[in-house]
C-alpha cells in the first residue's frame, strides 16, 4: 500500500510541475508581447462624395428555339423561291416557298400513264389466272402494283 501512495504522490507532483511550467511560459510570451507592440501607423482622412455610374451587363450565349417544325411538301417539285427566311415568324397559312408548276403537271401526267399501265398489266394478269396460265402470286403482285399507282395519283391531286 505504501507503493501505491508513493506513485499516487509522485503523478500529483508531476502534474503541478506540468502546469506551473505551462503558467511559467505563458507570462512570459505575454511580458514579450506588451514590449513589442509596433507604434500606431499615421492615418490620412480623404472626403469624397457618391456618384452614380452607368452599369454596362454583356452576356454572351447560344440562344435555342423553343419549337423546331419540320416542313413537307404533299407533292414533290422544284423549289423555285423561298419566300419566308429561316428564323421568320409566320402564322399558319402564310406562304412559305413556291414550288415549279411544270414539274407538277408533268409529274400529274406521268403518274395518270403508270395508273393506265398498271390497269391494262393487272387486268391481263387476272385473264390469265381464271384460265391457269398463272399462279396466285403473280395476280397479286400486278393488283399492289395498280393500287400503288392509283395511291401516288391520289397524293398527287
Amino acid at each position: 500500500m505504501q507503493r501505491s501512495k508513493l506513485i499516487g504522490i509522485s503523478i500529483l507532483v508531476f502534474i503541478i510541475l506540468w502546469f506551473a511550467a505551462g503558467a511559467i511560459r505563458r507570462s512570459l510570451s505575454h511580458d514579450a508581447d506588451v514590449q513589442s507592440k509596433p507604434s500606431l501607423a499615421r492615418v490620412e482622412v480623404l472626403n469624397s462624395q457618391a456618384q452614380t455610374h452607368p452599369v454596362y451587363l454583356t452576356v454572351r450565349g447560344v440562344t435555342e428555339a423553343d419549337l423546331k417544325v419540320t416542313l413537307r411538301a404533299e407533292t414533290s417539285s422544284t423549289v423555285e423561291e423561298v419566300v419566308a427566311d429561316k428564323g421568320t415568324k409566320v402564322k399558319k397559312g402564310d406562304l412559305l416557298i413556291k414550288l415549279a408548276i411544270k414539274d407538277r403537271k408533268a409529274k400529274l401526267e406521268e403518274a395518270k400513264a403508270t395508273v393506265e399501265s398498271k390497269a391494262i398489266e393487272y387486268n391481263a394478269a387476272q385473264k390469265l389466272f381464271e384460265r391457269n396460265f398463272t399462279p396466285k402470286t403473280s395476280l397479286a403482285r400486278s393488283k399492289a402494283a395498280y393500287e400503288e399507282a392509283k395511291a401516288h395519283l391520289s397524293q398527287m391531286d
